[in-house]
């Protein structure tokens, strides 16, 4: 009995004879919470961003030149206040190329962690992680208008996949290999990290579910 006595830490049993002699039991202080909003303000942030995958009847991508950047990018930018990722890429895909888009399917995701520097394309990297999404917004017609809101993107460009590898930002070649290989078996691909710096062509680390 002594050795199972002698196992209970010594703060416990000090509490225990306490009680024995005084019959009271010790209540602990209630958890202090904080407001809703100094706890949500204490979170991790991320910001949310999503990109449209469309081709048309050749087989071509869209690509949209930002008059802000070095490198081409997809149709699509950040999510704004209210809307869910869907919702943002329909937005931008009208807002960015007239385009009505309607079909929408999540394609891949792409979980970033960024650092204090500068991404290849000399741009500044954000001091959070951030959340993109990539969605196949399906086929136009071959000769389908494309218009362009001329304070932010300067071009637009037809093209296969390998030239759009070139010219796209590492990090959104990463999204879109990988949103290109679950198109036709279909799924959702689950990319996650940075893009190291150098040559473009290498396979990304996808999951596909």
């Amino acid at each position: 009995m002594t050795a199972r006595i002698s196992a209970i830490p010594a703060r416990v049993r000090r509490r225990a004879a306490a009680r024995c002699h005084t019959g009271t039991v010790d209540t602990p202080e209630p958890p202090r919470l904080l407001p809703v909003d100094d706890y949500l303000a204490s979170l991790p942030r991320a910001y949310l961003a999503a990109g449209a995958v469309i081709t048309d009847e050749s087989d071509r991508l869209l690509i949209v030149k930002p008059t802000y950047r070095t490198h081409w990018s997809l149709p699509g930018g950040t999510v704004d206040a209210g809307e869910d990722p869907a919702q943002c890429v329909v937005r931008e895909v009208a807002e960015e190329t007239g385009l009505t888009v309607t079909m929408v399917r999540l394609a891949a995701v792409h979980w970033t962690r960024h650092v204090d520097g500068r991404e290849s394309g000399g741009r500044p990297t954000r001091g959070h992680p951030g959340l993109l999404f990539v969605f196949d917004c399906g086929t136009v017609p071959d000769g389908t208008e494309v218009r362009l809101p001329s304070d932010e993107l300067e071009d637009f460009r037809w093209c296969d996949p390998e030239e759009a590898f070139r010219l796209l930002s590492p990090g959104t070649v990463r999204r879109l290999r990988a949103a290109l290989a679950v198109r036709d078996r279909g799924g959702t691909a689950f990319v996650s990290g940075n893009t190291p710096p150098g040559p473009h062509d290498w396979a990304p680390d996808i999951h596909v579910h």
